[in-house]
């Protein structure tokens, strides 16, 4: 169920811009959803962040830990 849980994402809400909080409707984006497989590497991210910490610091932490991971990264061919 968490696993599941993990390729939702609220419709509307706020969102960190330009050091600020703005209302956005998710839906217009129309994005897909990878989430990496963080029980098949070796990785010191864990698997969820607790709200208190959901800081852009700790989300742009969490971004480069995922790039700099070639086994939590998304492939594509083409």
């Amino acid at each position: 169920m968490l696993t599941n849980l993990l390729f939702m994402k609220p419709l509307i809400g706020p969102m960190h811009r330009n050091d600020k909080y703005v209302n956005k409707n998710f839906h217009d984006e129309k994005e897909w959803r990878f989430i990496p497989k963080f029980n098949q590497t070796e990785t010191d991210l864990s698997l969820l962040i607790p709200e208190e910490q959901l800081i852009p610091q700790t989300i742009n932490l969490y971004s480069d830990g995922i790039s700099q991971n070639n086994a939590l990264c998304l492939h594509l061919d083409y």
